[in-house]
């Protein structure tokens, strides 16, 4: 609410002189050269979230398919929209980067049982958690 009063929403502290010239002089306040907006913060966090939604879930109802393809599928849904050309290149080959489910599932299998009361833990126990995050 503030920042819509103050109408500082577009500030990320990167490109706030560039961002600036498209104010009136009198608009622009000494504190806007260095702001970072926290609206803007909490939007990419949202963005973010659902990226992070949109993959676990298909990682529990796509077992077939691998994790890089899945992890791309969810960011052209989620955070490509939002992110310029170059970073979508950059996104795109660290997608290529995601491990192979079989060595991730064992990872945090490996890492779950280490946790008190869960020497049981597996696999299926796994989905059925990432389920639970994805609700």
């Amino acid at each position: 609410m503030l920042e819509a009063a103050q109408n500082c929403q577009p500030l990320n502290q990167d490109d706030n002189k560039k961002t600036l010239k498209k104010y009136k002089k009198e608009d622009i306040k000494p504190w806007f050269t260095k702001y970072a907006s926290t609206s803007r913060t909490l939007y990419r966090g949202c963005w973010l979230y659902d990226f992070l939604h949109m993959f676990i879930v298909s990682v529990c109802q796509d077992r077939e398919t691998m994790m890089s393809k899945l992890a791309q599928a969810a960011y052209t849904k989620a955070l490509a929209p939002y992110h310029p050309w170059v970073l979508k290149k950059a996104a795109g080959v660290a997608m290529k980067a995601v491990k192979r489910r079989d060595k991730f599932v064992a990872s945090v299998v490996k890492d779950q049982k280490t946790l008190p009361g869960k020497d049981g833990y597996d696999e299926e126990k796994l989905y059925a958690d990432f389920l639970t995050l994805g609700e």
